[in-house]
């Protein structure tokens, strides 16, 4: 069941998004029957109707408009519309893993000095490296998945999924970047499975689309 993810508010996110992390990144996978000429690259957004005035729907709507035009597609009225796109979005709590350097002198990184059978001396730790473990630790889960298919007939020609874990963070943050990630390099041959990095948005990562 997809939900939202308790947050420790805005802020906390775009501390994430814009300071600590250089990059957002997502695992995407596609699959596609895809045929089209660049002629026919028109669209109109399909889904609940009891959804179409839902702000924020619209608002990632735009940003899914913003990133297809790049690739010569233009939104026109359903009757002139060669295909429909469907969005489906949500987030999850999940369990994430991160590296973590353990020290085997303790959480200082080492025994600078201790007692042995002669006196006190170097520790028998000192200069010793670390280890590297994954420690897990409680995330969230966003994903997006954009649905294309051709009109009339309606048969699915692109699937594509864009998941991204990390400290939980509020949907409208990381949407950019999984819309994105993606429509990156589209059309992806059938069954792709990629990991796509982009540059955080130092700026304005709740808004910017165009990184």
């Amino acid at each position: 069941m997809w939900r939202r993810v308790a947050t420790a508010g805005l802020a906390t996110a775009v501390a994430l998004l814009g300071g600590c992390a250089s990059y957002v990144t997502s695992n995407v996978t596609a699959f596609q029957d895809w045929h089209g000429s660049d002629a026919q690259r028109t669209y109109t957004f399909q889904g609940d109707a009891a959804r179409e005035d839902d702000l924020e729907l619209r608002s990632y709507e735009k940003l899914v408009d913003e990133t297809l035009s790049t690739y010569g597609f233009s939104q026109v009225p359903k009757d002139k519309a060669h295909y429909a796109v469907t969005l489906a979005f949500g987030q999850r709590e999940t369990t994430g893993y991160a590296p973590q350097a353990i020290y085997p002198g303790g959480p200082f990184g080492y025994d600078p000095i201790w007692r042995g059978r002669r006196g006190w001396g170097p520790g028998p730790y000192w200069g010793a490296p670390p280890t590297i473990v994954n420690l897990p630790y409680a995330a969230g889960l966003s994903q997006l998945t954009i649905r294309i298919n051709s009109l009339p007939d309606g048969k699915e020609v692109y699937k594509v999924t864009a998941q991204h874990v990390g400290d939980p963070t509020p949907l409208p943050i990381v949407m950019p970047y999984l819309v994105r990630s993606a429509l990156f390099d589209f059309p992806m041959p059938n069954g792709t499975v990629r990991t796509v990095k982009l540059p955080a948005d130092r700026r304005n990562p709740a808004t910017n689309a165009g990184l």
